[in-house]
């Protein structure tokens, strides 16, 4: 009796081995060379955000006078640097999600943060609510202070 069960859990075992391995694996040939936002699969939704490296943002922030930069750190990361003339809408205390209500939705946005995740729900919920141009500045605020450029 207990030979039969321990071939049954082998044969449940090897089966469930073999299961996983045949699962679908994700298509890795996309050739993007750079991330362009993010959105759970079974979302069918464009994506309507731009994802820019810091050279890319600073050049639309220097070139573009009605570009807003949109800081979404906690206020004590804002306080200690960011970009010149950026706004702080904290996205964890829920201020990001008043303040897009009032928002011009005709400009140009940059949104940037210390959080990947938090930086993508920010860009998300902007084209999601209308906003015609939204880029969100890869890596955030480290990689633009690496690369010399201007903050307060």
């Amino acid at each position: 009796m207990f030979k039969k069960i321990l071939a049954v859990a082998a044969i449940l075992i090897i089966l469930a081995v073999i299961l996983v391995i045949f699962q679908k694996q994700p298509d890795n040939n996309n050739n993007i060379t750079q991330p362009q936002g993010i959105l759970n699969p079974d979302e069918e939704q464009p994506i309507i955000f731009e994802d820019l490296f810091a050279p890319q943002a600073y050049e639309i922030w220097q070139n573009n006078s009605e570009l807003i930069v949109i800081d979404i750190s906690s206020k004590e990361k804002y306080n200690t640097s960011h970009i010149p003339g950026s706004l702080n809408f904290e996205i964890i205390n829920g201020t990001f999600e008043s303040a897009i209500n009032s928002l011009d939705k005709s400009k140009p946005y940059l949104v940037y943060g210390d959080s990947y995740n938090q930086s993508v729900v920010a860009a998300r919920k902007m084209t999601n609510a209308g906003f015609d141009t939204v880029f969100r500045l890869d890596d955030g605020l480290r990689y633009w202070i690496i690369e010399g450029y201007p903050v307060e």
